[in-house]
């Protein structure tokens, strides 16, 4: 796995070279556990991670948590690439006030415009 970059919440889009990490056991995974607190690396290895349509999967109130995994085994100066689903099918979502398609609770955000996070 030498320079190798973590790939948290990968699912089953397992890629070559990378360390392909999910919360659920799956075929081709190289760590299992929650990308929060069980990625089993020391702090500060990586200088880059992906986390590819990780955090729309995950309740409002969960995703600073969650990204406290990958920021502690991220190097200083490290990148971090986020990637977040098709923009054009959120704003559809709000556009027809499909509340369910959005993650954000309504105490969170009260109208469908607030839920676009």
């Amino acid at each position: 796995m030498s320079g190798a970059r973590p790939d948290p919440g990968c699912g089953e889009n397992i890629v070559a070279g990378r360390v392909n990490c999910d919360r659920r056991p799956l075929p081709g995974l190289d760590v299992c556990g929650e990308v929060s607190s069980a990625l089993p690396f020391e702090s500060g290895r990586f200088t880059g991670i992906a986390a590819i349509h990780l955090l729309q999967d995950l309740e409002y109130g969960a995703i600073a948590p969650c990204l406290a995994g990958p920021r502690r085994i991220l190097a200083a100066g490290g990148t971090l690439r986020l990637a977040v689903p098709d923009v054009d099918r959120a704003i559809d979502a709000c556009r027809q006030h499909d509340a369910g398609y959005f993650h954000v609770g309504d105490a969170d955000a009260r109208r469908i415009g607030a839920k676009f996070v």
